[in-house]
């Protein structure tokens, strides 16, 4: 009997002539189901981060906050001295590691002992951090060769596999080789370690002993006084058994108060935050490439189930709508013997054949976009389409679909009466439920314009970020390293002129950064010989008397500080001004200031303010001067008609000439702003992707349904024509209710799609304001696109022959 029944199903899996909408339904379920996968595999990559870590619910990283009569602000890292501060005064916690990490590390592998025979010079841009044994007894990790315990010993460095496969031609050869760090370490190889998840915010390529870094504390700011935190040193711990998060946060606070007494209008505390935050709270950075917000996944999420009920909606208008055609074969099958449940089965069993086929399709087109999908979000991993949890979501996509697209007919036909049955007596229009297919279609296009609106607000926002008056000029600005130590600082002057002869080169500055970056330097400061505590922080930037040209930066009052090498005076931006309740920008010029505990210098001027972050963060209060040992970076500015490979080439030579050792790097201003919005901008491409996908599942919907009424209704469209109705009036008869039900949906989208675009443009506090003329945009594409979509359909049934409508009636 099932053999039979799987036998009846598969045969109305093919496709008659005028049933191309069974067709369309079909593939539209598998685009929304393919597309599902792909978004759910997104989100649960990016949920999943640090996971591997088998005692990771009991990992968390201790973190700074300092509280000041303007607010708060939050900092990742700690001071190098808390890890003996907590070792001391919370002798519960046992297992405590610090990590530090270091960019853009030049490494020297020596001729003879890695690839090629020449030294090998790589660049390092992340991955590289100091830690000591201790690390491995919180966080977990596969050694291939070696063990922790080569870390309690000075300069000695753990390799992942990748790395020393690249050094040293395969990993193998690795061990007891040497390597030079930043031409000061000359590192012997102690161990291997297996590559670290992609979705993990520990990048751990080069692992180097913390033994290390104390030798070569100048080198690399380690620093033991309370005051100095930098955010690339972090503070981790394992959660003793005996005691909770609310117990050591208690105990941290009172340390705090130990540790930061009489420090005039700042507070500073550490608090905890577990290592399943890590990933997800934007107030501090992690060791990874970017924080993710958990709202942005549950949208995307939201949008994958959103995309299934859409062709879901389509699979159950035309599942429901076909059933009238089949009222007279189940009569003949009531007459011939078939009982209810057995109608019940066949009909389930032939919608669920059509949904396990859509589904395998599904899943097959998954696996084709999945590589476009990598390059979109930039994702170098392995997406898991089908494991447990992408299985479990096709298992339940296949039996809800099924029963809300088979149920109606099932349970309505097998009810009918034989003699209703054979002559069609089918209660309502269409096979009945007419009314709730309507209700669907609302909902749908409810969605579809949703979507529009969101990608069409986001597109905006990311296109006014690309535009923004950022407040001096990036165009044209070519960064390279700059490697100002004892070596290299004398030459500096002589690097610059080489520069400015290059043909093309306008401009040439030393800085730590340019204008707008991630750097968040900061400090307490003293102003005009107080001795209380400013009460906030003052960001820092550090450059050459050419930054302003460089940059076209403008000063507002006095003037920019006077060329040099050490800091002899500041200049300070317009919100620096305002934060201390100045009136005007000229009252400040002359004043003095005092970076923590450092000499008291004057301020010369103040400059016009530019944004120093992304525009997702306010301007901060800024001062800027002199000191040639902190330089990282060389900004060099290009006249705008000049083309660009050759005089790179040319700074390459130059650079190469004064740098032997390391390798060149460089790239455009314009290119590291972009990368602040990276998350945003794979969201407005995702989104804009995913809406055309809505759409077009809408409009295959929409066709599918429009075909199915003109041939359920072609002998009323012929009797309208015999009795005198034109072209234009059963034109009319269709689209006017169509247009109604895309009305009511965007009557329905405006206050949600509202509610949620708003809330996406809080976090950021330069954006657009929202139109109503963005909303107006949606629904008239919406209702041209339904219309062009419906029309033809509607048209060729209205120019049909009604003498072949009406024929055998």
């Amino acid at each position: 009997m099932l053999a039979n029944y799987l036998k009846l199903a598969l045969r109305n899996l093919r496709f008659k002539k005028g049933q191309s909408y069974v067709f369309i339904n079909i593939l539209g379920l598998a685009a929304a189901i393919g597309v599902a996968l792909l978004l759910f595999a997104v989100v649960r990559f990016e949920s999943n981060y640090d996971s591997f870590h088998k005692r990771g619910k009991d990992i968390y990283r201790i973190v700074t906050k300092d509280a000041f009569s303007g607010g708060e602000a939050f900092k990742s890292g700690v001071p190098y001295q808390l890890a003996d501060y907590v070792k001391l005064n919370l002798p519960q916690v046992k297992r405590l590691t610090s990590i530090d990490a270091v960019y853009g590390s030049q490494i020297i592998v020596p001729a003879g002992a890695g690839v090629g025979t020449s030294d090998g010079k790589y660049k390092e841009d992340e991955g590289v951090f100091f830690t000591g044994p201790e690390y491995f007894d919180i966080f977990d990790a596969v050694w291939l060769s070696g063990n922790s315990a080569a870390l309690a010993e000075p300069n000695t460095v753990v390799l992942n596999k990748t790395v020393a496969a690249k050094y040293f031609g395969q990993w193998q050869n690795a061990i007891g080789r040497y390597i030079r760090m930043d031409q000061t370490l000359m590192l012997q190889v102690a161990g291997v370690i297996e590559d670290f998840p992609a979705n993990s915010d520990f990048p751990m390529r080069l692992i180097v002993s913390y033994g290390t870094l104390k030798n070569n504390a100048g080198k690399y700011g380690y620093d033991q006084n309370l005051d100095y935190i930098n955010s690339s040193h972090q503070l981790f711990m394992l959660m003793p058994g005996n005691t909770n998060e609310e117990q050591i946060n208690a105990q941290l606070t009172e340390l705090s108060n130990k540790m930061y007494a009489n420090k005039g209008g700042i507070g500073k505390f550490h608090f905890l935050l577990p290592l399943k935050e890590n990933h997800f709270d934007s107030r501090f950075s992690n060791f990874g490439d970017h924080t993710a917000s958990r709202s942005t996944l549950r949208i995307l999420a939201l949008i994958g189930q959103l995309i299934i009920i859409m062709a879901s909606i389509n699979f159950i208008n035309i599942a429901t709508a076909r059933a009238s055609h089949r009222a007279k074969e189940i009569g003949i099958r009531k007459v011939l013997g078939s009982d209810r449940r057995q109608l019940i089965i066949q009909l389930l069993l032939e919608t669920g054949a059509i949904v396990l086929f859509s589904t395998l399709l599904g899943a097959l087109i998954a696996g084709l976009l999945l590589p476009h999908l990598n390059n979109m979000i930039n994702i170098h991993a392995h997406l898991m389409l089908l494991d447990k949890s992408n299985l479990l979501v096709l298992v339940l996509i296949f039996i809800s679909v099924t029963l809300l697209a088979g149920m109606y007919p099932a349970f309505v036909l097998s009810g009918l009466k034989p003699i209703a049955a054979l002559k069609r007596h089918v209660k309502g229009k269409a096979g009945g439920g007419i009314q709730l297919r309507k209700v669907l279609v609302v909902v749908q296009f409810s969605i579809l314009q949703m979507l529009m609106i969101a990608t069409i607000v986001i597109m905006t926002q990311m296109n006014f970020i690309r535009y923004a008056d950022l407040g001096y000029d990036k165009s044209g600005v070519f960064m390279v390293p700059c490697y100002a130590d004892s070596t290299n600082a004398y030459r500096l002057q002589s690097l610059k002129n080489q520069l400015l002869e290059v043909p093309g080169v306008q401009a040439v500055s030393f800085a730590t950064d340019p204008p707008s970056s991630d750097n968040n330097w900061s400090s307490n400061f003293y102003f005009d010989h107080s001795k209380k505590n400013v009460g906030f922080n003052v960001f820092l930037k550090f450059s050459d008397a050419d930054y302003f040209r460089t940059f076209d930066l403008k000063v507002l009052a006095g003037k920019a500080f006077s060329a040099g090498d050490t800091t002899r005076e500041f200049v300070v931006n317009e919100t620096f001004v305002r934060k201390l309740e100045l009136k005007n920008n000229e009252d400040i010029i002359g004043k003095t200031i005092r970076i923590g505990t450092g000499n008291w210098y004057p301020i010369v001027g103040v400059v016009k303010d530019f944004k120093t972050n992304s525009l997702r963060e306010d301007i901060k209060p800024m001062a800027i001067a002199i000191n040639r040992s902190a330089y990282s970076q060389i900004n060099i500015k290009m006249a705008a008609t000049t083309h660009l490979q050759e005089p790179i080439t040319h700074i390459s030579n130059i650079w190469q000439s004064f740098f032997p050792d390391y390798a060149f790097t460089g790239e455009f201003l314009d290119e590291s702003i972009a990368r602040f919005y990276r998350q945003e901008t794979q969201l407005a491409a995702l989104y804009k992707s995913f809406s055309v996908i809505a759409l077009l599942i809408s409009c295959l919907g929409l066709y599918s349904l429009i075909a199915f009424m003109t041939l359920h209704r072609k002998k009323e469209i012929a009797v309208r024509k015999v009795l005198g109705a034109s072209i234009g009036g059963i034109l009319q008869l269709f689209l006017k209710e169509l247009s109604l039900l895309i009305g009511i949906s965007f009557l329905i989208a405006i206050p949600v799609g509202y509610w949620g675009i708003s809330k996406w443009l809080q976090n950021f506090p330069y954006h657009i304001n929202i139109s109503i003329l963005q909303f107006v945009t949606v629904f008239f594409m919406t209702l041209l696109i339904a219309l062009l979509t419906s029309g033809y359909k509607v048209l060729k049934a209205a120019l049909a022959n009604p003498k072949e409508s009406l024929q055998g009636e």
